[in-house]
């Protein structure tokens, strides 16, 4: 992404990041975004499980992220979450545009997601 970034910089093209990953690929885009001087918007999902796979979110104040000085990606996981809502192979991915119907229903597991897409 940093090289993207900066070859749309000598066009003075502006960086907009689409991460619809959750907050890992999250942190890692925002830590490019903040060394881009044509950073624009980082596209992100915010869902209560996304928040709750997370010990500490990433800071952030008056709509803005905050560079954090926390080591890494400035995330620690909850691994309890992680673990009470494993990967399901007889499950599409929750981004998957191929899916058949009613394939992305919310799951029946521990954790129940406000949105429409399925995490489980």
């Amino acid at each position: 992404m940093r090289k993207i970034a900066a070859v749309a910089e000598l066009y003075n093209a502006q960086l907009a990041p689409h991460i619809y990953c959750g907050p890992v690929a999250h942190a890692a885009a925002a830590h490019v975004a903040h060394t881009c001087p044509n950073f624009l918007i980082l596209e992100t999902i915010h869902t209560d499980f996304h928040r709750d796979i997370v010990v500490d979110p990433l800071p952030w104040s008056d709509g803005y992220l905050v560079a954090t000085d926390r080591s890494g990606l400035g995330l620690e996981l909850n691994h309890s979450v992680i673990a009470a809502n494993p990967y399901r192979a007889d499950r599409p991915l929750h981004l998957s545009s191929d899916a058949p119907a009613g394939a992305h229903d919310a799951p029946s597991g521990p954790h129940q997601v406000d949105s429409p897409f399925s995490l489980a």
